[in-house]
């Protein structure tokens, strides 16, 4: 979960093995979230809860950074950067070893 700004809320999860994200935003008027929309959230939640993953939103840029697995298996780390008004993001290289070995991540 990444709270955004003007009371939005970012919420991914495994979503039972098939990852996704949702925006939500808090209506004061009757004090409850509202979701806006959701979308796919492979590459940013890991299929499976016990995968180690870490996210940091950048508000100036809408942007979220994450670092996590992008298979069911767990077998292809990557770090992602994606632009929550776009529909793309751009990820490390796919299976090359000598760009990120391993999948321990951490927030720092």
């Amino acid at each position: 979960m990444v709270r955004q700004s003007n009371g939005r809320s970012l919420i991914c999860g495994t979503h039972a093995y098939s990852p996704k994200c949702r925006e939500y935003v808090y209506s004061n008027d009757d004090r409850m979230l509202q979701q806006r929309r959701q979308f796919d959230g492979q590459a940013i939640s890991p299929y499976d809860p016990r995968h180690n993953s870490t996210a940091v939103y950048i508000a100036d840029t809408n942007e979220i950074y994450t670092g996590t697995v992008s298979d069911f298996a767990g077998n292809d780390p990557l770090i992602y950067r994606k632009r929550l008004s776009d529909d793309e993001g751009l990820r490390t290289q796919r299976d090359d070893l000598k760009v990120l070995d391993g999948k321990r991540y951490s927030l720092f």
